[in-house]
């Protein structure tokens, strides 16, 4: 199964509880660099462009199907530094917030 087919799949708009009711089992997918690249991507342009929900739904996906790549990527790039928006916690505290607690 591709990221893209998987995706698909998800019949609400926000991924989270979908992400969070599978099981191990129920998703056999290796994400490529290319999809990691793509993830990554969708992720810095939805907090570029202060869109919570996406950010939150393309974060807790990465993080579902490759933490550490999507961590090691996330660090690489910066995304989650404070500085990168003025020091405004409205544009990073809701992502946090819904995917780490």
């Amino acid at each position: 199964m591709t990221l893209k087919q998987l995706i698909s799949k998800f019949k609400s708009k926000l991924w989270l509880s979908e992400i969070l009711a599978r099981k191990d089992s129920d998703v056999s997918i290796a994400i490529s660099k290319r999809e990691l690249r793509s993830l990554a991507e969708n992720l810095k342009k939805a907090l570029s462009d202060q869109r919570m929900k996406q950010a939150s739904n393309w974060f807790s996906l990465g993080l579902f199907l490759d933490n550490k790549a999507v961590l090691q990527a996330v660090r690489k790039t910066g995304m989650l530094r404070a500085s990168k928006y003025g020091f405004s916690t409205h544009i990073l505290r809701p992502l946090i917030s819904s995917v780490l607690l």
